[in-house]
């Protein structure tokens, strides 16, 4: 007995093998900006019995540390009257044995005194459908020393606790139906006060993923050469996927597929087998952007199909990275993807590589003047036309010639043609804008598009053909330059262009006198009157295109069709849901400000291009090929659209022309619904159609062209191409 008295005397003073540690309930506290009495827990994990704790500050403001008991600590603060927020550091120490010591920190921050109480709410947590458990954080910026803080929401999934401050802890229960969303209320009450904040939390429907991560085994490349690149830049079209594409270049049930677009601005080392340099790749900037080392905005995608041919998803991505590098004759890839749901997709390859080279069957612009003098032009006829415009710009053609223009509309040389591709602020009356453009390849109002050639044949954009003879022609493509343009349409105008080649030559051009733009579409309207449309007996159809536009609702294109009645109808929505099962939801759908974009809740007014209607109008006087005679296009006006649940549907509008007519009509049966979303063509890059989306750098200037009255010498060729659009969105 007395032995075992002498060996628990000694173990007492015996320092315990794991060390002690300092815990803080909170590493960060926040205080009143009144100041006053101020507290915060700790605990001693592993404590010794010699151990002791101290608390201090450096900060002036906190003062009158006591340890108040083993887990707290209390000190006065000064009132905060500095008019911003002000923070300090608290350092606890423990202390044991000889020279035993363990410190830690707590950030303390203090709101001003006499201020109002705000609550920040962090980040909302994404649930995914299994459930489980989650963190709101907050924060109260200038707290009261009697705040309460409490959360509760209405939605029975969802469990919340505030317990600990700084945190909501929220536990979801899983989802079993389909995607869901709940509010969730933070309340903060003190003294006779009362502020609350909000935050909106959603859970994946049943099924659906969290997150995608894959490991390929299939590649597929197609090397494009400086084809796409806005600057030159080098062109990988890349996918990866698990079970590659079919004997036609399709995808296939079963399979998921991922698409780089990538650019590089140096040229591959080996021209014979190209292959993008090692480094990391990041999601373009945005829109027709092709920057050296990243991978495009606009065609860059994921595509997941399931066995029976519908989709799994169809992704396109607003963050990523990818990764390359070259281990013997492999490629080994690595991405780390957000998508526009806000879902990680991580997808790997390593395996061989290999790109068909297809960099020299469609060339870009190229610029190779043959101009081999300066041009001083003092047009006598100038002309300007009308080649396209999205509302807002307006792209036309100038051209001046200083020579002889015979009864047929050809110049007589020697002399120049000078063609200008301007871009001005839209305007329907055939007047030019006077101001300053300056030559730029952006497409924006007050430019000059510079010149280049395609195919070696074709020039377009600004540029010059010099004819000292009849049998000679010199072109010279400007890269630099202004244009001036000053006047009215009443009085006449002056023109004056200031330009530089790309083979450093200077052009000078000025015209004095009267100028319209010709072509500018206008109503097209036949009615000659207001009109109720006659309906019956007309089918209709409509096709599903997903989120086309990415304004966050789905795009339909709905026809009426006539069977035996004499009147058709069509239009272009973007719906709320984009649900393609539950058909076109209910709604009235107002007219769109663009004909290039459209946004839920909106239709998409008519127009006319290249002798094709687009858009919402009324079609009418079908001939016995199918063509139509009498048409009218919605400039405004609504659309309403019932669902009825069962496969039929109400159809009314009331709309007005572009001559002021009101036409009108309402139609119910069965609509045939057809999923157009998918079926995308790969590995192939696909085209993009300029009747859907149209935009400048998809204009085909062919027939614009060939009909200006000034005509060279030399038939132009045929075979005429145009800048092709790299945006696919």
């Amino acid at each position: 007995m007395a032995a075992f008295a002498v060996v628990t005397g000694c173990e007492e003073k015996i320092v315990s093998e794991t060390p002690p540690e300092i815990t803080l309930d909170a590493a960060e506290i926040t205080i009143p900006g009144a100041g006053g009495q101020c507290e915060f827990v700790y605990s001693i994990d592993n404590p010794v019995a010699d151990g002791k704790l101290t608390a201090d500050s450096e900060d002036g403001w906190m003062t009158d540390f006591t340890v108040a008991s083993d887990t707290l600590v209390t000190f006065v603060a000064e009132p905060n009257e500095s008019g911003v927020s002000r923070s300090g550091l608290i350092t606890l120490k423990y202390t044991y044995g000889a020279d035993g010591e363990v410190t830690a920190d707590v950030k303390v921050s203090q709101g001003v005194a006499g201020a109002a109480p705000e609550i920040e709410l962090g980040a909302a947590p994404s649930i995914p459908a299994e459930g489980g458990d989650f963190e709101l954080t907050y924060e109260i910026v200038n707290p009261t020393a009697d705040g309460k803080i409490s959360a509760a929401s209405d939605a029975d999934w969802l469990t919340l606790n505030a317990d600990n401050p700084g945190v909501i802890a929220i536990t979801a229960a899983a989802n079993t139906g389909v995607e869901r969303s709940a509010e969730i209320n933070v309340v903060y009450e003190y003294g006779d006060g009362r502020i609350e904040a909000a935050a909106e939390v959603t859970q994946a429907a049943a099924g659906q993923a969290s997150g995608y991560e894959y490991d390929m085994k299939c590649f597929d490349g197609i090397y494009y050469g400086q084809t796409y690149g806005n600057n030159g830049e080098y062109n990988y079209y890349t996918w990866i996927s698990d079970i590659g594409f079919d004997a036609d270049g399709y995808q296939m049930p079963g399979g998921t597929y991922y698409l780089f677009d990538i650019y590089v601005a140096a040229p591959p080392e080996d021209a014979d087998n190209p292959l993008p340099p090692a480094g990391t790749y990041n999601l373009g900037s945005g829109p027709g952007m092709t920057e050296d080392m990243t991978f495009s905005y606009d065609y860059s995608k994921g595509v997941s199909i399931a066995e029976d041919g519908t989709y799994v998803f169809q992704a396109y991505f607003n963050e990523g990275t990818l990764t390359i590098e070259y281990e013997d004759s492999n490629i080994i890839m690595d991405a780390v993807l957000t998508d526009e749901d806000g879902i990680i997709h991580h997808v790997t390859y390593e395996g061989p590589v290999s790109y068909d080279n297809e960099g020299g069957d469609e060339p870009g612009p190229s610029t190779g003047s043959t101009l081999e003098q300066d041009l001083n032009i003092e047009a006598g006829t100038a002309l300007a036309s009308y080649v396209a415009d999205d509302g807002y710009v307006m792209e036309v053609s100038l051209q001046f010639t200083d020579m002889e223009v015979d009864m047929e509309g050809y110049v007589v040389p020697p002399g120049s043609i000078m063609t200008v591709d301007m871009f001005m602020p839209f305007k329907d009356n055939g007047e030019l804008n006077p101001g300053t453009y300056d030559v730029a390849a952006t497409y924006e109002d007050y430019t000059v598009y510079p010149g280049e050639l395609y195919y070696d044949i074709l020039p377009m954009g600004t540029y010059v053909s010099y004819y000292p003879d009849a049998n000679t022609e010199q072109l010279g493509f400007v890269v630099s330059g202004a244009m001036e343009i000053s006047g009215s349409a009443l009085g006449g105008y002056t023109v004056t262009c200031d330009f530089t080649t790309d083979n450093g030559y200077t052009i000078e051009c000025s015209y004095s006198g009267n100028l319209e733009i010709q072509g500018i579409p206008g109503p097209y309207s036949t009615l000659e009157g207001d009109y109720t449309l006659d309906l019956e007996g007309a089918s209709g159809g409509a096709t599903y295109y997903g989120d086309y536009y990415y304004t966050g609702g789905a795009n339909w294109m709905i026809s009426l069709n006539p069977l035996s009645g004499p009147d058709g109808f069509t239009t272009e929505i973007v719906a709320e849901s984009t649900s393609f099962e539950e058909g076109i939801p209910t709604g009235t759908y107002e007219a769109g400000a663009s004909v290039t974009i459209l946004y839920p809740g909106e239709y998409m007014t008519g127009f006319m291009d290249g002798g094709y209607l687009f858009g919402t109008n009324y079609v009418g006087g079908f001939t016995s090929d199918g063509y139509v005679t009498e048409f009218a296009p919605a400039i405004s006006g609504d659309l309403n659209i019932t669902n009825k649940n069962d496969g039929t549907y109400i159809i009314s509008f009331s709309f007005v022309d572009d001559l002021g007519n009101t036409w009108e009509g309402e139609w119910e049966g069965e609509m045939q619904l057809e999923d157009g979303s998918g079926s995308y063509y790969a590995p192939k890059r696909s085209s993009v159609s300029i009747l859907r989306n149209s935009s400048f750098n998809t204009v085909d200037k062919k027939e614009v062209m060939e009909n200006l009255p000034i005509k060279a010498v030399k038939l132009q060729p045929d075979n005429r191409t145009v800048r092709k659009s790299v945006s696919a969105r």
